[in-house]
């Protein structure tokens, strides 16, 4: 099973940009450091929520591919499954 991640669509950089337009990307953490604060802006995490079309079976790993090299890399910072 495949989840696209595209970046400006589902996620964007880390850092927050100054003139950033307005996004539909789910903020789930905000935070700071020395570097980012110097520029006024903020780092952030972003949330994705996908339905397992096969619920009953395992998930046993999660592989991040690419099909063209970016400037960003996503990674994966939690999971949290529902019944």
């Amino acid at each position: 099973m495949e989840l696209p991640i595209v970046s400006g669509k589902e996620v964007a950089d880390w850092w927050s940009q100054a003139n950033e337009p307005e996004s539909k990307f789910v903020i789930a953490w905000k935070g700071d450091n020395p570097a980012v604060r110097a520029s006024g802006g903020t780092v952030r995490l972003f949330k994705t929520t996908w339905e397992n079309p096969y619920p009953d079976v395992p998930l046993r790993q999660f592989d991040f591919t690419s099909d063209k090299p970016t400037p960003g890399q996503p990674f994966l910072v939690a999971v949290t499954a529902e019944p």
